[in-house]
Parts: structure tokens; sequence; C-alpha cells
């Protein structure tokens, strides 16, 4: 957290500087919105219109969760909901929030920023976050337009000689104006190029989605790559990204530690089809230490069961 030092009665006093938090939904019936959260504000969230941000979602609780300061950290608590609070991909009752966190509440994702500011910040309304739409990150189109009529000026001032050009009141407000229509034109294609690019990235994540359901785990990984790969940083593509490979990570947890209780309880059929499944699951990666580790645990119960070596096949050729 920044601090600052402020003067009171001739002494200097330590001051905690709180930054205003920006929280963006992504996902959900809200997004593109944002609002902020000032060092006084308790914000609740909900589907009740009492509610500081109200969600009209069904997997939302009336009251389902809070944001307030305390101790100078923001913190997130749940009201009790029935479906509960994820942030960065776990489940939590109560969580402190840092910049760059994701906020799950039902079908909606947020994104946390921090902007330092003053201790004193513009209180949130309803009516204001109903109105608010992100803004643009960038200026890249003013800064295309700016280049644009730099270089026609330069144009029209000057001859190949260097010499100034006759006229030159007279050609330049038609000379801009045809500047003006060149500049629209890039600018429609840009934004249809980026609707073709957002309609394929969301083609690409929904079979990616559909290879997750499926439990394909590195084929999900995969569409998920090649959506990052088209679009990088892509939020959506990076949270499931992160989400396929933790379910993959979960799942060979799960695989181990049947393995291990069905063999201490002598069941090693059991045992062995749970090996074969990790082994299944990362036959293109055999340099994986899990892998590696299955295959050795495999090679121990032909030994102890008096099994050929290889004979013991979990993937057929």
């Amino acid at each position: 957290m920044s601090k600052a030092l402020v003067t009171q009665n001739s002494k200097e006093v330590e001051a905690v500087v709180k930054p205003k938090v920006k929280l963006t939904f992504l996902t959900g019936d809200k997004r593109g919105q944002f609002f902020y959260v000032g060092s006084e504000d308790r914000i609740t969230i909900g589907r009740s219109p009492n509610c500081n941000v109200t969600l009209d979602d069904t997997k939302v609780s009336r009251e389902h969760a809070e944001l307030v300061w305390y101790n100078g950290h923001l913190v997130l608590t749940d009201l009790k909901s029935q479906n509960g609070l994820i942030v960065n991909d776990k489940k939590v009752l109560q969580s402190e929030i840092e910049d760059g966190d994701r906020i799950i509440i039902g079908k909606s994702i947020l994104k946390v920023s921090f902007e330092v500011s003053s201790p004193r910040v513009k209180q949130f309304s309803k009516e204001q976050f109903k109105q608010e739409k992100i803004k643009p990150e960038n200026n890249k189109r003013q800064r295309i337009y700016l280049l644009g009529i730099v270089l026609i000026l330069l144009y029209v001032l000057f001859d190949d000689d260097g010499t100034t050009k006759k006229h030159v009141n007279r050609n330049l407000s038609s000379t801009v104006d045809s500047a003006s229509n060149v500049i629209s034109k890039i600018e429609r294609n840009e934004k249809r190029r980026s609707k073709k690019l957002d309609k394929k990235i969301s083609v690409v994540l929904q079979r990616g989605l559909r290879e997750l359901r499926e439990r394909n785990y590195f084929r999900a990984i995969s569409e998920f790559d090649y959506a990052l790969d088209l679009k990088p940083n892509d939020s959506q593509a990076n949270f499931y990204l992160r989400k396929a490979r933790d379910e993959l990570d979960q799942a060979i947890q799960r695989y181990n530690f049947d393995a291990k209780r069905d063999i201490a309880s002598l069941k090693y059929d059991k045992g062995i089809v749970s090996y074969c499944a990790i082994i299944r699951l990362l036959q293109k990666y055999p340099e994986d230490k899990r892998y590696i580790d299955a295959r050795k645990n495999l090679e121990e119960l032909e030994v102890n069961l008096g099994y050929e070596q290889g004979e013991i096949i979990c993937i057929q050729e």
C-alpha cells in the first residue's frame, strides 16, 4: 500500500494513501461496464435492487457479497450466498483483494485494477454505474488521424523544391476532408477485422470448452493456446487456459490417490486402471514427471504380482 507524509501541528504523520479500485465486468449481463470502490465505500453486490451493484442472475443471491476497506486492505466477503465466491479460481468465504485479481460471482467475472489516488475518492452511484462503459485503453485511432493530417499538410505546404505552394488556404480544406474520408475508411476496415477476429476467437473458445467438458484436457489447452495466438492477453482465453490446466492437474491427483488407496487395499486391478489413466492422459508428454512416476509404479506392480516385464499394457498400439 502506498504511503505519504503529511504535516500536522509541526509534526510529520504517516498517512495511508489508499488506491482507487476499479472493477470491470469481463462476462455476464454487465460485460464491458465497471465501477469504482472508494476508500470510504461499502459496496454490496447481489440480485436485490437495494444492492449497490445489482446482477440479474439466478446464480447470484439477493445479497451475495460485499467489498469494504479494512485496515488499509480491500476485503471481499461472502454474505452467506448459496453458490459462493471464487477469487483466482479458488472458492473463498473472505479474501483480501489485490491488483489483477479475478472475482467470479455467478456468471460474471470481474477484473480488479488498482489506481493510486488521494484518500478522498468520488462516491459510487448506481445511476453512474448503469451509464458508464469501459473507456478505450489506447488512442490508436487518434494517432492515425493526426499522422494522416500531418503528412497531408506537409504535402500541401511544400513543393518538391521546398518552396511554399500558392493557394494553400483554398486547397487545405478539401485536402483535409479527403484525409478524413481515407481515415474513416481505415477505421471501418479495422472494425470489420476486429469483429471477424472476435467471432473466430469465440468459435475457438467454444471448441476448447467442448473438449474440456469431455475431459480432453490437452485438446482444450491446445484450443485456448490457439485463441491466445490470435489475440494475445485475451482475458477469456487466459481464464479458460488456467481452468483446463487446473482440471488436468486435479484429474491426475485423483487418479494417483485412487491408485494408492486401491493398492493399499490389495485391489491391484483397480490400481493398475488408475495408473493407466495417467499414462493415457500424458502419453504425448513422456518427459512429464507424473508420467514417469506412473510408469515406474506400474513396473513395480509387475514385479510384485509376478508379471512379465511390459505385460501391463495401458495403450494399445
